[in-house]
């Protein structure tokens, strides 16, 4: 939804964090300028943002934020094989202090439409602690413990009631 009415790549989009969704009354502290009330959607710089939850203050960039919190890398600095690994193109940012800018809407509806799908997404974060482990906005919300992060093939063969090791023979 925020790629077909907003404008940002997917990858960047993997790149988003749960804080850089907020309500529409944040645009005025982000950027100084109050224009719409629909949601704010952040386009944060991956490494250098230094947006890391508190726009009147300025800390740590996220890629040391991440590391120091979650000892993980940005999305954008992993492997390009590492089945983490987002690109980031990058933007030009509104707020350069922050290295922040923001989605445009090109159709209010959508942007209503994405707030409730971020409430949605962030009850999951509640609900399952998922910030306790990532910053993260987009997961995998079909498999919250993580019991078949990466294994896709086990995960199908599981429910197949296969072993893995089956090897069909005509």
């Amino acid at each position: 939804m925020v790629g077909a009415f907003g404008g940002i790549r997917i990858s960047e989009q993997l790149n988003t964090w749960q804080i850089d969704v907020l309500p529409g009354s944040y645009r005025k502290l982000a950027f100084d300028y109050d224009e719409g009330a629909e949601i704010l959607f952040l386009r944060a710089d991956p490494v250098h943002s230094r947006y890391v939850g508190d726009l009147g203050k300025q800390g740590d960039t996220r890629k040391q934020y991440l590391h120091k919190q979650y000892n993980l890398l940005p999305r954008n600095a992993l492997g390009r094989r590492d089945p983490l690994y987002a690109g980031w193109k990058g933007t030009l940012s509104i707020n350069s202090d922050f290295r922040i800018s923001e989605v445009f809407w090109i159709d209010r509806q959508a942007a209503a439409l994405f707030a409730e799908c971020a409430r949605e997404i962030r009850e999951f974060h509640r609900l399952h602690k998922s910030s306790e482990r990532h910053p993260y906005l987009y997961v995998n919300m079909a498999d919250p413990t993580l019991e078949y992060r990466g294994a896709p093939l086990k995960r199908v063969m599981s429910r197949l009631h296969l072993s893995e090791h089956v090897v069909a023979v005509e």
